[in-house]
């Protein structure tokens, strides 16, 4: 192979690498946005039924996007490689474009009074705490002796 064939071929590889990247964040978003559709939707039949008081719909709706984008980056960072900080604020940061998108389409109007900002600010802290790196003690379960004895 000449320079030229290994230079193609690494540029091939960086840009592979960059797109299964952005790829997983995107994931990572949209499946994010489908947990927290169904767990609104599972909230909705539990104030129709008079389970949950319809008063504290908003508080509902900001947790549901903290714990969704929360879990998803950990969810992906299990199945897809690590993710770090910047990686679950752009997880968390697709999951409010889509949360934008729908709004955009279902509602007439959209300002930051209605509970954008809070929506946005939850959807980023949940995916900037779960990319937080554990400590290695917490990550690892107990260490086994290496000699069992019968």
């Amino acid at each position: 192979m000449n320079n030229e064939q290994m230079t193609t071929n690494g540029r091939m590889d960086e840009h592979r690498n960059v797109l299964q990247i952005v790829l997983r964040f995107f994931i990572g978003g949209g499946v994010g946005f489908l947990i927290a559709v169904a767990l609104l939707m599972l909230f909705s039949v539990a104030m129709v039924g008079g389970k949950l008081s319809p008063t504290y719909l908003f508080q509902y709706t900001i947790g549901v996007s903290f714990f969704a984008v929360f879990f998803v980056v950990k969810i992906c960072s299990r199945f897809l490689g690590a993710m770090m900080i910047s990686g679950g604020l752009a997880v968390g940061s697709i999951f409010f474009l889509l949360l934008l998108l729908v709004g955009y389409v279902g509602f007439d109007t959209m300002s930051a009074e209605q509970g954008g900002l809070g929506l946005c600010i939850s959807a980023l802290l949940g995916g900037t705490l779960s990319g937080i790196p554990l400590p290695i003690s917490l990550t690892r379960g107990r260490k086994r002796n290496g000699s069992r004895r019968k």
